[in-house]
């Protein structure tokens, strides 16, 4: 999935990937390269007439990178959410009411959130429990409750809000596995490397005795 922007500086399509997304900027709700961006703010901070926001941008490039990577990874996954929609729910067009219910996922402002629901996080969720929505929609559909298309969406927005909170403690406890299993990892290197200091110490050590030996027969034995 990618999105197409056009870079205010050089007017050239700038193709927004995930694996592309640390080379973009958005600046004052303007797109840019990273490479056009940086020199822009150059040449317009040696201007005296400019803008001192042009100079206090390039002090505060990596902040204004970390927010630009925010900004693209939510509207790719908006993006993604979108299709995703349209291939799973059998609808051709996504009506008004759904979007309202998906901006107010993203804000935090929906009534039951505890804070706001990244479009990384909705579409992470959504794909994983797709399955188990359809299963839902299966047996509602037995209990004589023909729920589809749009207004399906919409209820299966509500189920996912509902999971939202566990999905966040599970999210955290990722993050700490992943950091205990660096750490053990980092305690393996480290416990390796001493293994192997101690065993070069041990083998010089050994090749220190065999001189010494070899000198003191030769003073012995002439």
């Amino acid at each position: 999935m990618s999105v197409i922007r056009k870079c205010n500086e050089c007017s050239k399509d700038i193709n927004i990937t995930l694996d592309e997304i640390d080379n973009v900027i958005y600046f004052d709700r303007k797109c840019y390269h990273l490479d056009c961006f940086v020199k822009m703010c150059e040449r317009k901070s040696a201007n005296k007439r400019c803008s001192k926001k042009w100079s206090e941008a390039l002090i505060n490039l990596n902040e204004i990178k970390k927010t630009s990577k925010e900004f693209f990874l939510d509207t790719i996954y908006k993006d993604l959410i979108y299709e995703f929609m349209l291939k799973n729910y059998n609808v051709k067009v996504i009506p008004n009411v759904v979007f309202q219910k998906l901006d107010a996922f993203y804000s935090g402002e929906f009534k039951g959130l505890s804070q706001p629901m990244k479009p990384e996080d909705l579409y992470f969720m959504w794909t994983k429990k797709i399955k188990y929505l359809n299963k839902i929609a299966v047996r509602n559909k037995q209990l004589g409750k023909k729920i589809e298309g749009a207004s399906r969406i919409k209820y299966d927005l509500s189920v996912l809000l509902n999971k939202y909170d566990d999905y966040l403690k599970w999210k955290e406890q990722q993050k700490e596995n992943k950091k205990i299993e660096k750490q053990l990892k980092d305690n393996i290197a480290t416990e390796n490397k001493i293994n192997k200091a101690m065993l070069d110490i041990k083998q010089t050590s050994n090749n220190d005795n065999e001189e010494d030996m070899n000198d003191i027969l030769d003073e012995i034995f002439g």
